[in-house]
């Protein structure tokens, strides 16, 4: 909002220190990270800058802009096409050290749970543009989707999403989980960033001008006041908690560059990953049935593909042919995966397998993913597969990982009778 913008010179300016106390500043970072017992991390809108996405209250911030009638110059990147910055991959690296404890975000561009951090550790404050939840008070599911939740030409308090709770029972209305001005934070991340803000007993703020939601920050506050607690804050405006921190004026990618090599902590590459878990039988009448899900990493649908190409093939032709391919294949939400049966006629032989091509959104010009060819049972048993792709855009490749019969809830398949066009669950 405009009237949130910096409203004084002194608040609008950009502090650079030099390189020489900014490392001092990290070396005691480090030392204060490696003795802490519960490190949380609070991060803002200037630890997605240099991906492209804008901020809001810097000199080409959202609210700047806004306030002062101006139209942005600069070019910006759409945070569906933004890749994790250094500091959200080293953030990854300080969480699989075990350093980090939590992180809390206002952030809504996706990027913290799009470079690997563990789901189970981030509060998003402010929602996430690519997450939609039920509206159902005790069910709270979540969706994700590799797309913007939000509903286009509603209202600004408008959240519907036109689809609903896939969960048993529930049928309850999906929201997409973006905070308005004027508007509650959702209760389940508020008390997930209180109780582990209450823990902490070392905090960093990253890239944020600490003026919204700012209460976990409060918390460590006051054991700094009691001399039990430390707050560092990494921006390069001031803020209002600059009298309680040690204040870092540099941006957070290079901090975090010094703060990972003092403690030795190499950086992971940013490697996009997807979870594709596969079911395959045969029906009462010989046709072959096959459901294609996408999830997250608590096995919760996750809707990334495009479309999907399956078709069955010979293993033991050289050639391969191509008994049937369906191209598009459309996507059933109630079941939350892709469905579709095949013909007896499609599957000619006990050599034979299924081929299926999946096809992305493609904002990071991921190329189709071609799994590893599942083996059809001569039984028709059920058969489930899941695999693990990891995307690295440095390389434009994807690399497969495939586990079968695990202990993954496998997707649902539905019997289609000859004499009915209705389905009844396999289970």
């Amino acid at each position: 909002m405009a009237s949130t913008a910096h409203k004084t010179d002194k608040e609008m300016v950009e502090h650079f220190e030099d390189d020489e106390e900014v490392d001092a500043k990290a070396d005691l970072l480090a030392k204060q990270i490696a003795s802490s017992e519960y490190f949380v991390v609070f991060t803002g809108a200037g630890i997605s800058t240099s991906a492209g996405v804008p901020d809001f209250r810097g000199p080409q911030g959202v609210w700047t802009l806004k306030a002062q009638g101006k139209e942005r110059t600069d070019r910006t990147v759409s945070t569906l096409q933004a890749l994790p910055t250094f500091a959200h991959m080293a953030l990854v690296a300080l969480q699989r050290a075990g350093y980090l404890k939590f992180l809390i975000s206002s952030n809504t561009d996706g990027l913290h749970l799009r470079s690997g951090f563990s789901p189970d550790h981030i509060a998003e404050l402010h929602g996430n543009t690519n997450t939609e939840r039920c509206s159902v008070d005790g069910c709270e599911a979540e969706y994700k989707t590799d797309g913007h939740q939000r509903c286009a030409g509603g209202g600004v308090h408008d959240h519907g999403t036109g689809r609903f709770c896939t969960e048993p029972g529930c049928n309850g209305k999906l929201m997409d989980t973006i905070i308005n001005f004027n508007e509650n934070l959702w209760g389940k991340q508020v008390n997930l960033a209180y109780t582990h803000a209450k823990k902490a007993d070392l905090m960093l703020t990253l890239g944020s001008s600490l003026r919204v939601s700012t209460w976990a920050v409060d918390e460590v506050v006051k054991k700094v006041r009691r001399g039990k607690g430390h707050l560092f804050v990494c921006n390069l405006q001031i803020t209002p908690y600059d009298d309680d921190a040690t204040v870092i004026h540099t941006p957070t990618d290079a901090l975090l560059r010094r703060v990972l090599e003092k403690l030795d902590i190499p950086l992971p590459e940013f490697r996009l990953h997807r979870r594709i878990q596969v079911a395959v039988k045969r029906s009462r009448t010989k046709s072959l049935m096959v459901a294609v899900k996408g999830v997250d990493d608590h096995d919760r649908p996750y809707k990334f593909f495009k479309n999907l190409v399956m078709r069955c093939v010979d293993q033991e032709k050289e050639s391969a042919q191509t008994k049937a391919t369906l191209s598009r294949l459309p996507y059933n939400f109630r079941a939350n995966q892709y469905e579709v049966q095949l013909a007896n006629d499609a599957v000619p032989s006990s050599t034979s397998a299924l081929e299926i091509i999946g096809n992305f959104m493609g904002h990071l010009n991921e190329p189709d993913l071609h799994l590893p060819l599942v083996p059809l049972s001569p039984d028709g048993a059920l058969a489930t597969y899941q695999y693990s792709a990891y995307f690295s855009p440095a390389t434009g490749a994807w690399d497969v990982a495939a586990q079968v019969g695990d202990e993954s809830p496998a997707p649902s398949l539905h019997e289609v009778d000859d004499e009915s066009p209705g389905s009844c669950p396999l289970n």
